[in-house]
């Protein structure tokens, strides 16, 4: 339709007209069925369903069809953190959010939720995922605030990168991959084109331009 999904703080979601710059909708608790107003997320997925990371409210389903709300947090569910930062599709009916203190991976058709997080000893390297990239079906990478992880799903094992391998920092804030097959990695030191193939990586700081070497998350 070329509108726009908005997320907000304490305003909900808002259905946005880009071409007339015209607000059509906003969806709040006052208004509507929402469970939550504090959303940091929206993901869009096939079949036309909005899925929101809330604050609080975990991830919430919104059927764009019959208008209806169905919200999964701790209280019905097994989902890792009642906060959700960030959702990303990761294949078929499944999606990876992020969350304050784990990662999980979230199968929407049958409802169901794997969550991986330091505490239970999954094998990830630090209880803070800032971001995720889903490469392929078996190679899924995760920024957390120490070390860069490989995540495979199908085997469920993880691979560690830090300094050591390359990388300006361990602080790991956003990932990217380019059309050359490198992921650029943003940290609080700097940004790194990394060579996942042969762990050959390339640091640039502001001596080389940028406007400063801590960039934020999912920058």
């Amino acid at each position: 339709t070329g509108f726009l999904w908005i997320s907000s703080w304490k305003g909900g979601i808002i259905l946005f007209d880009p071409i007339n710059y015209k607000v059509l909708k906003i969806y709040k608790t006052t208004n509507s069925k929402i469970p939550v107003d504090n959303i940091y997320s929206i993901y869009i997925d096939d079949e036309n369903n909005l899925w929101l990371g809330t604050y609080l409210k975990g991830i919430v389903k919104f059927n764009l069809k019959n208008q209806n709300f169905e919200y999964f947090d701790q209280t019905n569910s097994s989902i890792g953190n009642n906060i959700v930062y960030k959702i990303v599709k990761y294949k078929g009916d499944k999606l990876f959010l992020v969350t304050p203190s784990s990662f999980d991976l979230f199968d929407t058709k049958n409802k169901t939720f794997i969550s991986y997080s330091y505490t239970n000893n999954s094998g990830i390297s630090h209880l803070n995922v800032q971001d995720i990239f889903v490469e392929n079906d078996t190679s899924v990478w995760i920024g957390t605030e120490y070390g860069l992880n490989r995540f495979n799903p199908e085997t469920k094992k993880f691979y560690h990168y830090f300094t050591k391998h390359g990388l300006p920092s361990n602080n790991i804030r956003a990932i990217i991959k380019d059309n050359f097959s490198y992921l650029w990695v943003a940290t609080n030191k700097g940004l790194c084109r990394f060579n996942p193939y042969t762990s050959e990586s390339y640091i640039y700081t502001t001596e080389d331009g940028l406007q400063g070497n801590d960039f934020n998350i999912y920058s």
